[in-house]
């Protein structure tokens, strides 16, 4: 047999008579049926056709269902019968049996339905049956199924060999089981006919073997190797070969995928290029393009394939814009999130090349193996492709199911857990960050996009939160960490979107603890500053401890002078430093252990650093501290060979010059040069003995590594000490200073008349040392000290103008400051002391800070002169004040006030007139025994309205100093004077108001006795004077009357009198005329108000008519001021019958009275006519409400009558 047969058939013939048939042997040669056939060009592990499908089962039988199993179990019920599916090839099955079985109960009248594209084919009773049943179909029902099947459009095509999906129906009316289906078999012709195109995968495979394959005869021989699951073998022949001409490739470069294409956010980058010189062609570009050539892109995998053809002219095409190439299979993504993919062409000389930029889909399945191609179609065919195959050793070519790759938690630190000890922080209720880094299953390094997977945080069982955003493989959710519990149980749960799988590489799952204790760096076997030579391995050893756990993160980050300094900068900078792993300790429970790296140093120069510290934390995030940083590195270490320290060759001196004096409690700065080969950070001990040749130790320690200076004695203060390197150098600078800040304290050995030798002892790290004397550096001390003159101040209540001493009160505070010097060097004593200050029998403690003091003594209660003494109180040991050659300062005691005698001028109730104001000088005499102070000899001096009381506001004011006459300000007879100009104060307008003149005086002696009057109080003045006022003064002239023709009753009469004003002010006259009548009547005539300017006159004139006759004069009176009257005259009756006629008409006893009338008027008269009083002048205050009258008195003023006023005493009219 040619093939192997699954059928024996034997057939009896007779050729007469009868016979018996007894048995029949038939030898079955056991052989293997070809299972897992593939066509491997190149033998590279991917198949370029394979029969390894998924229910295809092998060469010539079908013994898998369609999802490959060979037995499954589905449910049948009475309404729903179990299906099942397989795949037939088109061209048809001779045989076909399989086995079911019912083992729940026994199925009772059971039926077949065969159907193909949801259409029966048939439908066949079964036999009850419970165990295994063999069922199989007679030849009339496989020819119905391979009418069917052969008409139908395959599910599965390979290249000729075509499958069909048959579904197998088993149901029952009347009994519900499940359903066992498997022990399939259908056989069919292993013989088959293959037909391959330009984009098959076994084209594909030729074609890029074939630019390589040897030569022979003309042809190039190139080998189809054949692969199967186990032994087996088959016979293939070749029938037909189609060729055309072809274009070189050249290669295929491929961007972001390594071994397996993935369904992730990175863009892969397909180029491919072709030699077009083979075909003599110098622009591919365009010939292509003008021979409307076509570009194939072709991803084969084992199931699946995504093909596209774009015509080269319409290239370049961006994004969804390549959906009008043709495509075939499942489509790539061209556009995704605003970005864009596409395919481009760009050509030179001689080359061509494609570029295909797109996103994997995430709907293509796993796939052992894949193969990329591309290749050029001309009208003559498709060309040599150029092509490269993934999924090569265990990676598969194509991986969509996500994978949790790891997860931890974030703190607020920014350090990650390591779950391999799942232990937190300890901080409770912090905001922390759980992150899960996705991928894919294997190590392509790719991560799922957004939207693929949904990730869900369980804390204690119970969903805390989700999330599907995945950024650059995180997929992170915020989370606060319990406040109450221990323990806490975190699950990752990751559920795919996309019909993929999920699998967990680590534990989903894990209970967390609390660590509550930071890694902490015990030791390490290098020095901060260390050097050693060159060496491929060095070890550095860092001890570390932790509990509970030690440290599982643990990296060292380097710097190395000669290799990572990219600018040349001679400093660290972040993008230059290296990281690597410490190796850790095997058992890490234990309370510390040794993280080490091994350093390779072999190819550092002489003088190369390397710079360094350390990365580590324990599994819960908490950071080792003091492991150093970028600014601080934790080691620092020179590539040199070893050398001893040695002086440096700087000037050395100190800074107060040579051989100086120092004094306690001076901060002294001293600069000591020093040089070492291998850096001054290689100098770890110095010893400077500050005066070698003398007994008592005074040496000063420092240690580098400690980085602390000490002494061997109180008596010296250490402020600061450091090792400076030289500026500009660099970190290993083989100069430098040491730098020490420290102050004598009182103690020291205080004998001045020693000169004083240092020394100084430098010690490296590999215990080198050296001893020099430093003679340049001979000094002398001194504690003595003195009061600064120019310094010392003092202030009392008295005169403080004197440097040498005051004048003080009795029982006064003194207060005195000033500083101390250094009686050697005259520089300022900063050292805090306690002072004495004596003054007679008064002491007064007083504290010297800062370089200053400040205190107060009490003076003497006696009078006399005292001394000022300042002293130490509580000396410290060495500590003495020169005594001064004369007293610093003198106090005299004065406890008797001064006094002012009298007021000389003006004296007391003096109107002071105002001839005087221009030059007026006061005068007053004072007694004082010791001394005045005569700057402080004050007048305060105002000028106010009389009568207003001493509240009122002052029109003129002034202050100044008292001037003593004859220079003496002592004695019992004191002369002071004080001049006022009170005319260039006052104006014209206030001299005709009453106005005074008040005086303060103040004043003290030289301790400060005051005297005299409180200069601000208003209601005390010392001294008080009226000044003269200018008023109207007036004088009337000329008075007369006039008259025609007799002077009788009811004829009008003149009268006027001439009024000057001979004050120093205008003034308004208030002027009255009156009748006087012999009887001593009076009747006012008129009343008027007259202004009158000062030097100047006015006239009155008043027409007046008598009412009355008899005998009277005319007075003019002004109030207040003076009066004048005119002659007597006698008016006359004009109406009368004479003296006689009257007298006859009267009654005798009235003219008895009459004549006791007469008699008395006559001597009336007697006394009337004498001779006039000469006129009086009064002064009247000015009114200002009244017209200004000067030489006339204006018209509106005359009157030719004036009414009479009515009586208002018993002198006026009694006829009235």
């Amino acid at each position: 047999m040619s093939e192997p047969q699954f059928s024996i058939m034997f057939r009896a013939v007779s050729t007469g008579g009868s016979w018996v048939f007894d048995k029949i042997a038939v030898e079955m040669i056991r052989t293997s049926v070809v299972d897992g056939l593939e066509l491997d060009i190149g033998l590279d592990g991917i198949s370029d056709w394979t029969m390894d499908r998924t229910g295809i089962g092998r060469l010539g039988i079908q013994d898998t269902l369609s999802d490959d199993s060979l037995w499954t179990t589905q449910q049948s019920s009475t309404s729903a019968p179990a299906e099942f599916s397989v795949y037939l090839p088109t061209k048809g099955v001779s045989k076909l049996e399989f086995a079911v079985a019912s083992p729940s109960t026994n199925f009772i009248n059971p039926y077949l339905t065969l159907s193909h594209n949801n259409q029966d084919i048939l439908t066949s009773s079964l036999g009850d049956f419970s165990q295994v049943t063999l069922v199989r179909l007679t030849p009339s029902q496989i020819s119905s199924i391979n009418n069917a099947i052969s008409q139908s459009i395959s599910g599965v095509n390979l290249n000729g060999l075509q499958f069909a999906e048959l579904k197998l129906k088993i149901g029952s009316s009347s009994t519900t089981s499940s359903i066992n289906f498997g022990g399939l078999m259908a056989t069919y012709d292993s013989e088959i006919n293959l037909d391959f195109i330009g984009s098959d995968g076994l084209i594909i495979g030729l074609n890029s073997v074939l630019p390589n394959s040897p030569i022979v005869n003309g042809y190039r021989e190139v080998s189809i190797p054949v692969r199967m699951k186990s032994t087996g073998a088959i016979r293939m022949t070749v029938n037909t070969v189609t060729t055309a001409p072809s274009v070189n490739p050249i290669e295929m470069t491929v961007s972001n995928v390594t071994d397996t294409f993935t369904p992730s956010m990175n863009w892969i980058d397909i180029i491919s290029s072709f030699d077009f010189s083979s075909v003599g062609v110098t622009n591919p570009e365009n010939f292509v393009k003008g021979g409307s050539w076509l570009v194939d892109f072709n991803l084969i995998g084992e199931n699946d394939v995504a093909q596209l053809r774009c015509s080269t002219v319409t290239l370049p095409v961006v994004g969804n814009g390549v959906n009008n190439c043709v495509q075939n299979g499942i489509p790539l993504i061209w556009s995704d999130l605003g970005t864009n993919g596409g395919i481009s062409m760009t050509g030179t000389a001689n080359t061509l090349e494609f570029h295909h930029r797109f996103k994997f889909p995430v709907e293509w399945d796993d796939e052992e193996f894949m193969l990329a191609s591309v290749n050029l179609v001309s009208q003559n065919g498709p060309m040599l492709s150029v092509s490269k195959s993934f999924g090569l050793g265990n990676s598969q070519g194509v991986e969509n199911d996500i994978s949790l790759k790891s997860w931890t938690i974030i703190g607020s630190n920014g350090v990650p857990t390591d779950n391999q000890f799942p232990y937190l922080q300890s901080q409770r209720g912090e905001p922390v960050v759980i992150q899960a880094q996705l991928g894919f299953e294997g190590n392509e390094g790719t991560a799922p996009r957004t939207g693929h997977a949904l990730v869900r945080l369980l804390v204690n069982g119970n969903e805390y939160g989700s999330t599907s955003i995945i950024s650059e493989g995180i997929a992170s959710i915020p989370w606060v960490t319990p406040i109450v519990g221990e323990t806490v149980q975190l699950e990752i749960d990751i559920q795919p979107l996309r019909g993929q799988s999920v699998s967990y590489e680590v534990s989903n799952s894990l209970l967390f603890r609390y660590d509550a204790v930071n890694p902490q760096l015990l030791s390490m076997n290098i020095d901060e500053f260390d050097h050693f030579q060159s060496s491929p391995s060095t070890m550095l050893e860092f001890t570390v401890t932790d509990r509970p756990v030690l440290p599982t993160q643990a990296e060292i980050v380097l710097w190395y002078s000669w290799e990572h300094d990219f600018n040349q900068n001679g400093q660290i900078d972040l993008s230059e430093v290296v990281r690597y792993d410490l190796s850790q300790p095997a058992d890490l429970t234990q309370l510390e252990g040794v993280y080490s790296y091994e350093l390779d140093s072999s190819d550092a120069p002489d003088g190369g650093y390397v710079q360094g510290w350390l990365a580590v934390a324990d599994s819960a995030g908490n950071i080792l501290t003091d492991s150093g940083n970028i600014s601080n590195p934790l080691f620092n270490l020179l590539i040199s060979s070893d050398g001893s320290p040695q002086l440096g060759y700087s000037e050395l001196s100190w800074d107060y010059g040579f051989l100086p004096w120092l004094h306690p409690g001076e901060s002294i700065d001293l600069s000591i040069p020093v040089w070492d080969k291998n850096g001054i950070t290689d100098i770890t001990e110095i010893e400077l003995d500050l005066s070698i040749n003398q007994p008592d130790s005074s040496t000063i320690f420092w240690n580098r590594q400690s980085n602390i200076c000490s002494t061997s004695t109180l008596y010296i203060q250490i402020n600061s000490c450091e090792m400076v390197g030289d500026s500009g150098s660099q970190l290993f600078t083989n100069s430098g200073r040491f730098v020490i800040d420290f102050e004598l304290k009182w103690g020291f050995d205080p004998d001045d008349s020693i000169t004083r030798t240092p020394s100084i002892k430098l010690t490296d790290l590999n215990k080198q040392s050296t001893t020099i004397e430093l003679a340049d550096l001979n000094w002398r001390y001194s504690g003595e000290m003195e009061i600064n003159r120019q310094s010392l101040s003092y202030t009392t209540s008295g005169n403080n103008d004197s440097v040498t001493g005051s004048w003080v009160k009795a029982r006064e505070d003194i207060t005195i400051n000033g500083s101390l010097n250094w009686v050697k060097t005259q520089r300022s004593v900063l050292q805090d002391l306690e002072l004495l200050f004596t003054l007679g029998l008064n002491q007064a403690p007083v504290n010297y800070l800062q370089g200053l003091f400040n205190g107060s003594i009490i003076s003497p209660a006696n009078p006399g002169n005292y001394p000022l003494e300042v002293s130490l109180k509580n000396p410290p040991n060495g500590a003495t004040i020169i005594e001064p050659d004369s007293p610093l300062l003198w106090f005299i005691v004065d406890d008797e006030e001064p006094s002012i005698k009298s007021i000389d001028y003006p004296q007391a109730g003096q109107v002071i007139e105002e001839a005087e104001w221009e030059n007026l000088e006061l005068l007053m005499t004072l007694s004082e025994n010791s001394f005045l102070d005569q700057n402080s000899m004050n007048l305060k001096w105002e000028v106010h309205p009389s009568g207003f009381g001493f509240a009122s506001s002052s029109i003129a004011n002034g202050f100044g100093q008292i001037s003593i006459l004859g220079a003496m300000p002592f004695g019992d007879s004191i002369t002071g004077s004080y001049p006022i100009n009170l005319d260039a104060v006052i104006s014209e307008e206030l001299r005709t108001e009453a106005l005074e003149l008040r005086i303060w005086v103040s004043g003290s002696d030289m301790a400060g006795n005051s005297f005299g009057s409180v200069s601000d109080e208003v209601y005390t003045p010392f001294a008080v004077w009226q000044l003269e006022q200018q008023l109207p003064e007036y004088a009337l002239k000329q008075p007369a009357i006039s008259y025609t023709g007799a002077l009788e009753v009811g004829k009008s009469i003149d009268l006027s009198v001439v009024i000057q004003n001979v004050g120093k002010s205008d003034g308004d006259a208030q002027l009255r005329v009156e009748r006087v009548e012999s009887n001593g009547a009076r009747t006012i005539i008129h009343s008027q108000q007259i202004k009158v300017n000062s030097g100047g006159n006015g006239v009155f004139n008043h027409r007046w008519t008598p009412d009355r006759d008899g005998s009277m004069w005319i007075e003019f009176i002004i109030i207040g001021g003076p009066t004048a009257q005119t002659d007597t005259f006698y008016v006359e009756d004009g109406d009368s019958d004479g003296f006689l006629g009257g007298l006859g008409e009267i009654n005798p006893v009235l003219l008895i009275v009459i004549f006791l009338l007469a008699v008395s008027l006559v001597a009336v008269l007697i006394f009337g006519l004498r001779n006039p009083k000469p006129q009086q002048h009064q002064r009247l205050p000015p009114n200002k409400n009244f017209q200004t009258v000067n030489n006339q008195i204006n018209a509106s003023q005359n009157h030719q009558y004036v009414q009479q006023q009515a009586p208002y005493s018993p002198g006026d009219n009694p006829y009235k």
